[in-house]
């Protein structure tokens, strides 16, 4: 009996953990500022570029959480936070890099804010912005 038990515990384990998304201080981070930022980006970019149209964004670390905002098609597999946020798992996603990506058929920016040099919240949020214009 325990070794049925313990062959169903191993058997289930990579299905338990596939399923919850590991949140660090810095992913919470990004989830609660990405709304801030964006609304910021939606008043000023006017003055950066005239008729510019602000792409859906997905941040996401490297074997984390991915955070998907303002998408009009966001995947099935994540889980809605509110009207604009999504969160996912990168891996389910495959995203990698800092550059743009459809994501449901849909062109979205992404950048990787687990790398040392985005440390700083504003400086990942400006450099999403004007290398995807």
């Amino acid at each position: 009996m325990k070794y049925i038990l313990a062959t169903l515990l191993v058997l289930a384990f990579p299905l338990m953990v596939k399923c919850q998304i590991k949140m660090l201080p810095i992913d919470s981070l990004y989830l609660q500022g990405v709304s801030k930022f964006y609304q910021f980006a939606e008043t000023t970019k006017d003055e950066i570029w005239p008729g510019m149209e602000l792409p859906p964004v997905c941040l996401y670390r490297l074997d984390g959480p991915a955070i998907l905002y303002n998408h009009p098609n966001p995947p099935a597999s994540l889980k809605k936070i509110d009207e604009k946020t999504h969160i996912g798992l990168q891996n389910e996603l495959n995203l990698f890099g800092a550059t743009q990506v459809k994501i449901n058929g849909v062109l979205t920016a992404i950048v990787d804010y687990g790398l040392e040099h985005y440390s700083k919240w504003h400086l990942l949020m400006i450099r999403t912005y004007l290398t995807n214009i």
